[in-house]
């Protein structure tokens, strides 16, 4: 029987060669937490600053999804082709229903 993989402990290095799940483990993150951030990274400073800017001067309390760089739509549908390629023809034909009222 193999023995199960430990995570590094927080705040142990982070060297090459680690997983992802390994890094964020290090650093006291969930990988959705180090994924959110990366996409926040990925921003450019001046769009940054712009969409913050724009957040103070609406009221709104920026969040980091409303601040990060949109995902591509691309990866959208490949993920929502994923997800209902697990789903049952009535599973579908009810997400089919609901898809209207949750997009913008």
């Amino acid at each position: 029987m193999s023995r199960k993989k430990t995570r590094p402990e927080f705040r142990a290095r982070v060297h090459a060669g680690m997983s992802q799940r390994d890094i964020a483990a290090a650093l006291g993150l969930s990988t959705a937490e180090m994924h959110r951030y990366k996409r926040l990274a990925e921003v450019p400073k001046e769009v940054f600053e712009r969409r913050m800017a724009e957040s103070f001067a609406a009221g709104i309390k920026p969040s980091a999804q409303s601040l990060a760089a949109p995902v591509p739509a691309r990866g959208r549908v490949d993920r929502a082709l994923a997800l209902m390629r697990g789903m049952s023809d009535s599973e579908i034909e009810e997400f089919m229903v609901l898809l209207p009222k949750v997009l913008p």
